[in-house]
């Protein structure tokens, strides 16, 4: 089966991998005079998403990464589905 990896609308080239890894935070609170403990959600850490792949030659690098990079400065890339 062919699969292609898209980020919202835009379809990611060459792509051999993508991995995200999210991470919620927790603390665990002692409840005095008695036995066990609660624990509190203190919300999420920043998520990381890498992407893997190849690209050949420096503009082909270049091309992709300015496309990349202005996606990510226009705030196009969070409003995934």
């Amino acid at each position: 089966m062919n699969v292609k990896p898209v980020l919202g609308d835009w379809g990611i080239p060459r792509i051999q991998s993508v991995q995200s890894l999210e991470k919620r935070n927790f603390v665990e609170l002692d409840i005095p005079g008695r036995v066990g403990s609660l624990f509190q959600d203190m919300n999420t850490g920043p998520t990381r998403v890498t992407i893997c792949g190849s690209l050949y030659g420096d503009e082909t690098r270049n091309e992709f990464l300015e496309e990349l990079r202005g996606k990510f400065r226009e705030g196009k890339l969070a409003t995934a589905a």
